[in-house]
């Protein structure tokens, strides 16, 4: 089964049960409509009420809400909703959590701009500021890669933060600390030397329980773009299917840079998340390098994928397995953002939280930016720098990362 241009009426075709309601996209859109216009007119006030629905699952808010008319059954609606919409299994996380998602990612209007010669261009632009002002005398910058933190430890108003270089024990005292890393890895620190006390109870949880998602990339390398010829050519976007590959990206990049069609390049054969991310778990890069082009072999055709298919190059990850992740990227479970978020934010012990899972826009870079905003708010106000950020915070580009958590 693999969607493509087929008539609505024609569910069959794509294999899905005849109780599915025809109509089934368009019931899903409008559930969601009422807040996205409410996020539209005042987007604290729209958070505001959508959080009103924090303990609602997707499935359970679909089951109460979507009107399905008889003989269709409303259970496999919403299991093709969650098919070609979503990815298998995230339909029991929060509605909270699918709305923002929607409302970032299906919005026609969104504009969106890519770093030109990859993303590890935008954190090393940071380098080089720090870098510049340490050579001015302006700061005094010592940043460190490779390093495992494993210990945080508080005591007579600092912050001790324990590492290992090179398999030895290292520590250095500061006045605070921002902690920027996911969860899944703090988990695995040492926190017994912060205070105990309701606080520190309630932000363990957090830090224990906050649902992060599971997802996985694989890459193939192809003599042509293929894809960018013959009768219906693909020049950009993606494909979704059923097979075990689940999502097709074809890059833009390439003819956007006049790159001749015949010359070899990169597809991102497969991204999934959650359960299907999964499935690829057990397998070497290079069997599931093999798996997804048997799928594109499906979707594409067999000769064609043979001819083209460089089988010597390939490269996938599974983000839960990467010990500088352990998992992908926030996805709260129904009731966390109301229970678990504020616990998780709150500054404790001269330790601030930043990162994507501490805003309300997970998964993706804006959730960091808004962070990194209330961090800097929190610190200045801390230290009595107000009139300081009530003159930073009307400067570009802070206003437009408002943090909305």
């Amino acid at each position: 089964m693999t969607q493509g241009d087929v008539n609505k009426q024609e569910l069959s075709t794509l294999g899905f049960s005849s109780k599915v309601y025809p109509k089934y996209k368009e019931i899903f859109s409008e559930a969601f409509q009422c807040f996205f216009d409410l996020l539209d007119k005042d987007f604290d006030e729209g958070l505001r009420c959508l959080m009103k629905y924090d303990e609602d699952s997707v499935y359970s808010y679909l089951r109460r809400e979507l009107k399905v008319p008889k003989p269709y059954d409303i259970d496999e609606t919403i299991a093709a909703l969650e098919m070609t919409e979503s990815a298998t299994g995230l339909f029991r996380l929060s509605l909270v959590e699918a709305v923002m998602d929607a409302y970032t990612f299906m919005t026609d209007s969104q504009e969106w701009e890519t770093i030109d010669y990859g993303m590890q261009r935008f954190p090393d632009a940071f380098r080089l500021v720090y870098e510049h002002e340490e050579r001015n005398g302006l700061a005094n910058v010592s940043i460190k890669y490779n390093h495992k933190v494993y210990k945080l430890e508080y005591k007579d108003n600092k912050v001790h933060v324990y590492w290992k270089e090179n398999g030895e024990s290292k520590n250095d005292i500061f006045d605070k600390v921002i902690v920027t890393c996911p969860l899944g890895v703090v988990r695995q620190w040492d926190l017994s030397g912060l205070d105990k006390n309701d606080e520190f109870y309630h932000k363990r949880r957090a830090i224990r329980e906050l649902n992060y998602d599971k997802s996985a990339k694989v890459f193939l390398k192809f003599k042509t773009r293929f894809w960018e010829t013959g009768s219906r050519p693909i020049v950009g976007g993606s494909s979704t299917t059923d097979l075990p590959l689940r999502t097709v990206v074809y890059p833009s990049c390439y003819f956007d840079n006049n790159i001749p069609v015949c010359n070899p390049a990169i597809l991102l054969a497969s991204y999934t998340w959650a359960n299907d991310a999964e499935k690829f778990a057990p397998y070497s890069q290079k069997e599931n390098a093999e798996i997804c082009a048997e799928n594109l072999k499906i979707l594409h055709g067999r000769k064609v994928i043979e001819e083209n298919l460089v089988h010597e190059e390939f490269s996938s990850i599974y983000w839960p397995n990467d010990p500088t992740t352990v998992g992908a990227f926030a996805l709260f479970g129904p009731g966390q953002f109301s229970t678990l978020m504020y616990p998780m934010i709150k500054p404790m012990n001269n330790i601030h939280w930043a990162g994507e899972h501490t805003d309300i826009h997970h998964a993706w870079i804006v959730g960091a930016f808004n962070s990194a905003v209330r961090v800097v708010k929190e610190i200045m106000l801390c230290s009595n720098m107000k009139p300081q950020w009530d003159k930073l915070k009307t400067q570009e580009p802070l206003q437009n990362w408002h943090g909305h958590i």
